[in-house]
């Protein structure tokens, strides 16, 4: 198997994360670091087991041994750093969101077609074999039409002029927790016809809490919300004319799906007043809900799909995968897909502020 030479950059928790995940990768090497300081760089390949440490980025965009670059810096930074590492060569991962706006996410993704290198949003919820496997059977009509997806994705935090998440150009709720909703429908529904949004907003005008509709012009639509206020649901489901297919928590990266059968039910013509009886009994009511709940246990389809190591042993793999057969894009987290979320990042916030 070839083996691939990764270097980090940047040393934050994100980072952290990954570099754990990159250690269970098949055929990855962990190379080099870069972060803002030699005693953070030294750290950190210590801790992971990386070969060389670089005090800053344009040291270890030089190295001739690492083959691509994951970018773990701040929110704001992702610009300038994936547009650097195109430009000395190396394929690039780029930790979500990939950029602020859409006229961002599009000078990078044509810097690297231009350069011929290798690009990718760190978007590892699509690389979940739950996800790829669900997204399939959605092709495969499994529930028929496809008419309503919801899905949430939010965290209860404490706010804090000095956190990432509610300071800065790259904080707020949209850009740190709502792309992964938008990119699950996306993936799933396409681009929207319509876009409508209602935002709550901290005291220092950052989006904590929203809510977004999207309408397709298949008839489809979309609920998506996101929080860094409260805990929601964190789940996902898509509703059709003949079933449901859900997607279990954690949305950003989910091991297990379940699809539900219905039978749509004949429309009466005319509506009959139920007459009153054993069903609404208050002693056989608990009985008759655990005997409905247990019928619809029987008709979910549960499957679990564990990844080998972590999600983010599943996003390397990926990178790995289209490296060795000589792409310059991955068809699970494509340019346009990219393109397309930060796109309708653009309308959501332009329909929030209208």
């Amino acid at each position: 198997m070839q083996t691939i030479r990764w270097g980090i950059l940047g040393t934050g928790a994100i980072a952290h994360q990954f570099a754990h995940g990159l250690g269970f990768a098949r055929g990855a090497v962990l190379q080099a670091v870069g972060s803002r300081t030699v005693a953070n760089a030294q750290a950190f390949a210590a801790a992971y087991g990386f070969q060389r440490a670089h005090a800053d980025t344009a040291a270890l965009l030089a190295d001739p041994e690492v083959d691509v670059i994951y970018i773990a810096t701040p929110n704001e930074n992702h610009h300038a750093d994936c547009l650097a590492a195109i430009a000395a060569g190396k394929a690039v991962l780029c930790e979500k969101p990939f950029a602020l706006d859409a006229v961002q996410s599009r000078e990078v993704l044509a810097a690297a077609q231009a350069a011929n290198v290798f690009c990718m949003e760190a978007m590892w919820m699509l690389c979940a074999p739950a996800v790829i496997e669900a997204a399939e059977a959605l092709q495969r009509g499994v529930i028929g039409k496809p008419l309503m997806l919801t899905a949430q994705l939010g965290f209860a935090h404490q706010p804090s002029a000095t956190s990432r998440l509610f300071n800065g150009a790259g904080a707020g709720a949209l850009l740190d927790l709502g792309v992964y909703p938008l990119a699950l429908a996306q993936a799933l529904l396409g681009t929207p016809e319509t876009v409508r949004a209602v935002v709550s907003r901290g005291a220092g005008g950052v989006d904590e809490t929203l809510s977004i509709a999207l309408g397709y012009a298949s008839g489809a639509q979309a609920s998506l919300s996101a929080s860094l206020r409260t805990t929601l649901l964190n789940s996902a489901s898509v509703q059709g004319s003949e079933g449901v297919l859900h997607l279990d928590h954690p949305l950003y990266f989910p091991q297990r799906y379940r699809i539900e059968r219905i039978t749509p039910q004949a429309t009466a013509p005319s509506a009959a007043v139920p007459r009153a009886g054993l069903r609404q009994h208050p002693a056989l009511a608990p009985l008759l809900d655990l005997a409905r709940g247990l019928r619809n246990s029987l008709r979910s389809k549960g499957v679990l799909r564990r990844p080998h190591g972590t999600g983010y042993t599943a996003e390397a793999e990926e990178v790995m995968r289209c490296l060795r057969e000589g792409l310059k894009a991955s068809p699970r987290v494509s340019p346009a897909h990219t393109e397309a979320v930060m796109h309708t990042v653009d309308r959501i916030r332009a329909a929030w502020s209208a």
